[in-house]
């Protein structure tokens, strides 16, 4: 499951262990988890050989407007589609043969992206949908068999490496790191120990006596 977070997962979690886990994720980010820019690809692929199929940013944009409104609509975990997106990029960027197909051709981006969101949801959420929705969301111009063969594709290009950080987990623990923070510091400003020895020394028995 992707780094989500919970309120009180963050409670428990002290100082140190948020910092190493943001030291962890910068890491898995920079390594297993890393995802290039591949639409300076699609797009010199298409001036050098005249394609004009190849994906671009727009196409993204469309395709994540599209599942935060399923995710919506079947009122799920928006962070859902940040995962199917890391999902999707990372395959792009994996350089396998289904991934140069779905770069170079829009519908097969299309159904990539349906497919990253079911996954995401198979792994994410409680309640799991199924093919034949996405089916219908399609209007039919994807097939059950069609889904399950890009899901097959879309593990193997990621190596299974279904769990890495999204920026929610990223943002999630810094907001930890920064309430953590806030409470010491308070905790410092009003500290019982220092006011009592502050008392002591400001009064003597000869001053109570007057």
């Amino acid at each position: 499951m992707m780094m989500m977070m919970s309120h009180n997962h963050q409670t428990m979690m002290n100082h140190e262990d948020i910092k190493e886990r943001l030291h962890v994720m910068r890491r898995q980010e920079d390594s297993q988890y890393y995802c290039s820019d591949y639409f300076k690809y699609a797009l010199s692929t298409r001036n050098n050989i005249g394609n004009s199929s190849p994906i671009d940013p727009v196409c993204r944009a469309k395709m994540t407007q599209w599942c935060y409104q399923v995710i919506d609509f079947i009122q799920f975990s928006r962070e859902t589609v940040s995962i199917a997106m890391d999902y999707l990029d990372r395959f792009i960027c994996s350089g396998c043969p289904r991934a140069e197909q779905v770069k170079n051709c829009r519908k097969e981006y299309q159904l990539a992206s349906m497919t990253a969101l079911f996954m995401a949801i198979k792994i994410n959420e409680p309640i799991m949908i199924d093919m034949v929705m996405l089916t219908e969301l399609s209007k039919g111009i994807y097939t059950k068999e069609d889904f399950a063969k890009m899901e097959t594709d879309m593990l193997s290009g990621l190596n299974w490496r279904v769990s890495g950080p999204t920026p929610q987990s990223f943002v999630a623990h810094l907001l930890a790191l920064i309430q953590y923070q806030q409470q010491q510091q308070q905790q410092q400003q009003y500290d019982p120990n220092s006011c009592t020895t502050k008392n002591r020394e400001s009064f003597s028995p000869s001053e109570l006596q007057k």
